[in-house]
């Protein structure tokens, strides 16, 4: 959010200065979580800050360029690891040279998912679970519980119902007229698609184990309290941009789209703003159409008039 915050008073694409300004934004709180030691959400909560700078629209050649230093100092990083992060990684590769130790918990969760088959044994009817073999069954492993009792299509339903939300929120993101709000949107969409891959990565043994739970899955108030508050957050952009449209809608003399049991109170909040307004609404989109060279700015110089405009709204509420 302070990400956002700072980049949609900037002139975008974010430039070096913006991109310091960001790192400072995000490391100090990495900082913090990594010597817990929690290295796993460091790195999810420096990915969170990214979407956002990607999302602002950060030139494909400096996100090589970042993709590349962070490779280069994966080997680099390796000697600053503790033991048991060394192993977590080690077992990625080859669970079975420790099996009743660091490569426990990769063995278990594949039984588990592979033992559920198609449809799976049933719901409580996994012996994964309630045999206790699997550990951390109801937070960071309760995704290879479900493969085990719903089988391949209680995996494949849940998973098609994350993606329907990922893509909710990026479809909000596309949507919003507002730099903030869009960039508020899809980093949120973005950090939920990263929390659900890397924990379904996780139990099929394709990364390595972290404390990352599954989103509404695993058991934990505070996790889902964060996250039901970040959809909270992209519903309101959503219902922002919709109020503006209408708004911008009823004042330049069409319909209400989005409210219109509220059809009311928009047209009479809007013939409160004077005709110069709208009329300096529409010669200026007509401006920006002319002069704008590339999509990007003429999609940035439209939402910053959108936001201006609406703000005549908002004054003329008061």
């Amino acid at each position: 959010m302070m990400t956002a915050w700072y980049l949609h008073r900037r002139v975008l694409p974010p430039t070096w200065t913006d991109l310091l300004a960001c790192a400072a934004i995000i490391l100090p709180a990495t900082a913090l979580i990594v010597i817990q030691p929690d290295l796993g959400t460091g790195l999810l909560v420096v990915a969170s800050g990214a979407f956002v700078v990607f999302l602002a629209g950060m030139h494909w050649w400096r996100i090589a360029l970042f993709a590349g230093l962070g490779l280069a100092a994966i080997p680099a990083a390796w000697p600053f690891l503790r033991d048991y992060q060394r192993d977590r990684v080690l077992m990625l590769f080859n669970p079975e040279a420790d099996p009743l130790g660091a490569g426990w918990n990769i063995i278990q969760s594949k039984i588990a998912i592979g033992s559920g088959g198609l449809t799976g044994k049933g719901f409580g009817q996994g012996s994964q679970a309630h045999l206790q073999f699997l550990p951390e069954q109801t937070t960071d492993f309760i995704f290879a519980v479900l493969a085990e009792e719903f089988g391949w299509v209680g995996v494949m339903v849940t998973l098609a119902l994350y993606l329907f939300v990922v893509g909710r929120c990026l479809w909000i993101a596309a949507e919003s007229r507002e730099t903030y709000g869009r960039l508020l949107a899809g980093a949120l969409g973005l950090a939920f698609f990263v929390y659900v891959f890397i924990n379904g990565g996780m139990i099929a043994g394709l990364l390595p184990v972290v404390g990352a739970p599954m989103p509404l899955l695993s058991y934990g108030g505070t996790s889902a309290v964060i996250l039901l508050a970040g959809f909270g957050m992209v519903m309101l952009v959503d219902w922002l941009q919709r109020w503006v449209a209408d708004l911008v809608s009823v004042r330049l003399g069409g319909r209400v789209r989005f409210f219109p049991a509220r059809s009311t109170q928009l047209q009479a909040l809007a013939k409160r703003c004077s005709i110069a307004a709208a009329s300096n609404c529409y010669n200026e989109f007509v401006r920006i159409r002319r002069v704008a060279q590339h999509p990007l700015n003429a999609r940035l110089m439209l939402e910053d008039m959108l936001m201006r405009y609406a703000r005549t709204f908002t004054g003329s509420q008061r």
